[in-house]
């Protein structure tokens, strides 16, 4: 099959091909790729990919401990409804087969922390 592009809208191949480079599950070797093959079709690459490295979907590295207190907003003191969600997140995640078993480890402690 040919990667020709002759039958389709460039638009959609355009569109298509800027979603790879923002799609972090996507290899730097597919963004890359990409990338060149905006640049062959006249089209703007994304200027956060300019350098190659697509930084504003960087993720943490596995080191690093995430604390949803950093995301979590001021609903005007609805705490109640705001600790079951977090809770519930931290339950998911337990089950999740794509979380890290760090995750899970850190998961288990704020919950355990929580019951006591």
């Amino acid at each position: 099959m040919s990667s020709s592009t002759t039958d389709k809208k460039p638009e959609n191949v355009a569109r298509g091909l800027k979603a790879a480079i923002h799609n972090d599950r996507n290899s730097d070797e597919a963004k890359q790729n990409a990338a060149q093959r905006l640049e062959e079709m006249g089209e703007e690459v994304p200027a956060d990919f300019s350098n190659g490295q697509d930084k504003e979907y960087s993720s943490k590295s596995g080191s690093e401990e995430y604390d949803a207190g950093d995301h979590a907003e001021d609903d005007g003191g609805d705490d109640g409804k705001l600790e079951g969600n977090r809770r519930r997140g931290y339950k998911v995640t337990l089950k999740n087969p794509r979380v890290s078993e760090q995750a899970k480890e850190h998961a288990r402690k704020v919950l355990d922390e929580a019951d006591e």
